[in-house]
């Protein structure tokens, strides 16, 4: 399997390519762009399999994908210190992508990243590194902070995911995947497609597993910090792919999202492009549903735009002489010059978490270190009781009960 070390951090990336034997070292010598796939919420790399396999994506760019930390096979042993979780947000977040790319000598790459954690990270990274990145497709763009209702669905979603993480039994658990089923995908995805994501996330998000909960929702439950140097900064050719659906329109996920999104990025090469689907759900990146719809509108943006040389990292200057640029030039847009003192071996030295948060966050990601040897529905030889479509719930499909919170989220929103 094969891993990008930051060895400062003791992060152990693991990432997945459509080269012969994962082998980079072949990026330099060929002449097709690079693609990075960052997944969606709560899913890894591994999700990312109908990029991988569409054949105008495959037969064009070298891809790449990586699973974030808390996701997959990535390895962050030391995430629950007082070092690392209570700094991690959207800016450590870029930062670990400029760290990937640099440790794999990447030319600027092209950044597919789907759902809100993707999506705000993605952004983080062309802001403080625009040398390593090509252009940024953003699927499913996350709700302004001041939209209709959304501190209420906020609170609806974090609820759910309380009670989640309190499950104790796998019928709870599965009420507690058929509602967040419903709130990524709504009734697109196939049964072998559900089975699959209910398993994924009964190996890596059940109670026992709390610091992949609270590394995949850190870098989210932060505060934008983002400046108008920073939105300024965000200059690189952007498409936007929004889903919508009758299931999931309006309270949800509303298709306007796209276009306030665009307006908070004015500079952007050629303005930005949006792509709407109808039919499809807050990630249709994944379901055999609506993933073609996703790949055809990224392959037919990238294909359209200005062709450039790629370059490749100076071997003249070394990795901490360029992560130390970086972190002068965030100290710079972010207006704090602290950021520009901090050690630039580290991906957390580019956190903008502010003191107040800090504190929040400690107490926070201390009772999840407390409470890291809870239920789990795995047995001992590493299978499963059951596969989720062989459960016996009352509700009749993954869509949620009535007195669900998303449901009563959506009522209270209607009236």
């Amino acid at each position: 399997m094969p891993f990008v070390a930051l060895p400062e951090d003791r992060i152990r990336l693991f990432y997945r390519t459509n080269l012969p034997g994962d082998d980079v070292s072949l990026i330099s010598q060929s002449r097709r762009e690079t693609l990075l796939l960052l997944h969606p919420h709560f899913l890894s790399s591994a999700f990312m399999y109908p990029q991988f396999q569409d054949p105008h994506l495959k037969n064009t760019y070298n891809m790449i994908a990586f699973d974030e930390v808390g996701c997959g096979d990535t390895e962050a042993p030391y995430y629950l210190s007082d070092g690392q979780a209570p700094y991690h947000d959207r800016w450590v977040e870029g930062a670990i992508i400029a760290r990937f790319c640099d440790a794999l000598r990447l030319p600027p790459v092209h950044v597919f990243a789907c759902q809100v954690r993707s999506v705000q990270s993605a952004q983080c990274f062309s802001s403080i590194f625009p040398d390593k990145c090509r252009s940024l497709t953003l699927c499913s763009v996350p709700r302004p902070p001041n939209a209709p209702a959304t501190d209420l669905i906020n609170q609806a979603w974090f609820h759910l995911l309380n009670v989640w993480q309190e499950a104790k039994d796998l019928e709870t658990l599965d009420v507690a995947i058929g509602e967040l089923v419903y709130f990524q995908f709504a009734s697109t995805l196939e049964p072998d497609e559900l089975d699959d994501v209910a398993e994924h996330w009964y190996r890596y998000y059940a109670p026992a597993h709390s610091a992949n909960f609270l590394a995949t929702l850190l870098p989210v439950r932060t505060r934008d910090s983002s400046t108008p140097k920073d939105i300024a900064s965000r200059i690189r050719p952007t498409l936007i792919i929004q889903g919508s659906n009758p299931e999931q329109e309006g309270d949800l996920h509303p298709i306007s999202i796209a276009d306030h999104y665009a307006a908070q990025l004015p500079n952007v090469a050629d303005g930005v492009k949006i792509l709407r689907l109808r039919n499809a759900p807050h990630c249709p990146s994944l379901p055999r549903k609506t993933a073609p719809a996703v790949n055809h509108g990224l392959a037919d943006f990238l294909a359209n735009l200005p062709g450039e040389q790629p370059s490749y990292i100076n071997p003249s200057e070394g990795s901490r002489a360029r992560f130390k640029r970086a972190l002068e030039y965030s100290a710079e847009l972010a207006g704090l010059p602290e950021i520009a003192t901090r050690n630039p071996a580290s991906v957390f030295s580019f956190t903008r978490i502010t003191e107040e948060d800090k504190a929040y966050r400690w107490i926070e990601h201390r009772l999840s270190a407390q409470n890291r040897n809870k239920w789990t529905p795995v047995n001992p030889d590493g299978s499963l009781p059951r596969r989720f479509s062989e459960r016996s719930l009352v509700m009749p499909s993954t869509r949620p009960r009535r007195d669900s919170v998303i449901e009563l989220t959506k009522e209270i929103h209607q009236h």
